[in-house]
């Protein structure tokens, strides 16, 4: 589970589980099982949730579950290093170093929750030209290095995400989790191509947010 607010995941246990199961709407689980918590742990629990917005004892408040189904991956990063470069303009280097700035004050100074709010507002770019999105991966790759911060999943993902705005694209920001050992990953893909990673790191996780 993903507190935007705080920036935090919280791993939910089987037995606790089972307690928060009848709070989500639309959960698609044939059996959770049943509950043998006290009455006292049950009430702790739900009630530390809703003190952290995670739940809300009101359905018309809350949201229904929503469950990411991604494309199955199809990845252009295994290639870009065998390709001729691809084709540079004058104001791509200074576009990568504009949203490497700008992404590394939005993951220094801004909530979470703002930024997924950033992420998700103006009008979603045109998804017909795929080759676009590519061009537009593999010279952000190209000039990676001119970033000012060395590769970490969500700033690179963020720096590409308002690289392509700047360019009048919008790929979609995925962030997925894998529970043992616990790790969390953060991606970019459009129409099922993954744009900044391989399919062999991201079948690792599993997607919880589509952006």
């Amino acid at each position: 589970m993903l507190d935007i607010r705080k920036d935090q995941y919280y791993l939910i246990e089987r037995d606790d589980w089972t307690i928060i199961s009848p709070f989500i709407a639309k959960l698609q689980t044939p059996h959770v099982g049943h509950c043998s918590a006290s009455p006292e742990k049950v009430q702790k629990l739900v009630q530390t949730l809703i003190c952290r917005g995670l739940l809300t004892p009101d359905g018309r408040q809350g949201k229904p579950l929503v469950y990411c189904k991604p494309h199955p991956p199809n990845s252009l990063f295994e290639q870009i290093e065998c390709d001729t470069p691809p084709s540079i303009r004058w104001y791509h280097p200074i576009s990568i170093f504009f949203v490497g700035i700008f992404a590394q004050f939005l993951l220094t100074c801004i909530p979470l929750r703002i930024i997924i709010k950033l992420i998700k507002s103006g009008k979603r770019g045109s998804t017909t030209y795929t080759d676009n999105y590519i061009h537009a991966a593999r010279v952000f790759q190209h000039l990676r290095p001119f970033l000012p911060k060395s590769t970490v999943c969500l700033y690179d993902s963020l720096s590409f995400f308002f690289f392509c705005r700047l360019h009048g694209l919008r790929p979609d920001v995925v962030i997925g989790i894998r529970a043992e050992p616990f790790a969390a990953h953060c991606w970019t893909q459009i129409e099922g191509i993954i744009l900044n990673d391989v399919p062999a790191n991201i079948l690792q996780y599993r997607p919880i947010m589509l952006i």
